[in-house]
């Protein structure tokens, strides 16, 4: 399956995940609908992650990536939020 080539494709992704679809709202769904890519990339510690959210041009924001990145310390999890760019 290609993901650009089924349409929804990364919303039907996260929905079908039973931890993640009960965080997906109504308004979720609309903007994952422009989802055209999802990365992740591990830090120098192996714990530490960062996820890549990639959209197609959308009327929710202007941002084309949105980024969080995650923290994690003697497995507690630290979230900080830099925001997006």
């Amino acid at each position: 399956m290609i993901p650009h080539k089924v349409n929804d494709y990364w919303l039907k992704v996260l929905k079908n995940n039973a931890s993640v679809a009960m965080t997906i709202t109504e308004k979720d769904e609309m903007v994952l609908k422009s989802c055209k890519r999802i990365e992740y990339e591990i830090h120098d510690t192996d714990e530490d992650f960062s996820i890549y959210f990639h959209f197609n041009e959308n009327p929710y924001f202007t941002n084309n990536l949105l980024a969080k990145k995650f923290f994690v310390k003697d497995g507690v999890e630290n979230i900080l939020i830099p925001g997006t760019y």
